[in-house]
């Protein structure tokens, strides 16, 4: 039992300071600000929801070999949602950043010609900034 209790107690700070970004499709959004978005995207916490206004989001590309950081537009809807309007070029590699304003924790998702795959990242603590490294794995087609 202590040993039990020693490992939660070590865990709380971790879980305290974790972030998810989970990534959706705006079709399945029944919200019609969501028409024409990109993406949805929601904010936890280990609580539940957390506040999106944490919350800032761009367009990263990498296009002839060049790093391109474009503005996307953010619209709330309901239950702790955000839909993402953005058009992305025909060129290059591209992904959305999420990161949180305050900190240095960071995601990406990747957006294909297709638009963006459904699924939840982790804002990962960086000292860097890891985008560059982010696009140029994309472009090798890493994961």
């Amino acid at each position: 039992m202590l040993r039990f209790l020693t490992g939660f107690a070590l865990a709380l700070p971790m879980m305290a300071g974790s972030f998810v970004v989970s990534v959706g499709d705006p079709a399945a959004a029944k919200d019609p600000a969501a028409r024409g978005a990109i993406a949805t995207a929601r904010l936890t916490d280990h609580t539940g929801p957390a506040d999106n206004s944490l919350l800032e989001i761009t367009a990263e590309g990498l296009v002839n070999g060049r790093r391109v950081t474009q503005p996307v537009r953010v619209t709330r809807l309901a239950n702790s949602m955000l839909a993402i309007h953005w058009k992305r070029p025909a060129g290059g590699t591209w992904a959305l950043r999420f990161q949180i304003t305050s900190a240095k924790r960071a995601a990406f998702a990747e957006v294909g010609q297709g638009g963006v795959r459904p699924q939840t990242h982790p804002l990962e603590w960086s000292e860097t900034d890891r985008t560059a490294a982010v696009l140029g794995d994309l472009a090798k087609g890493d994961d």
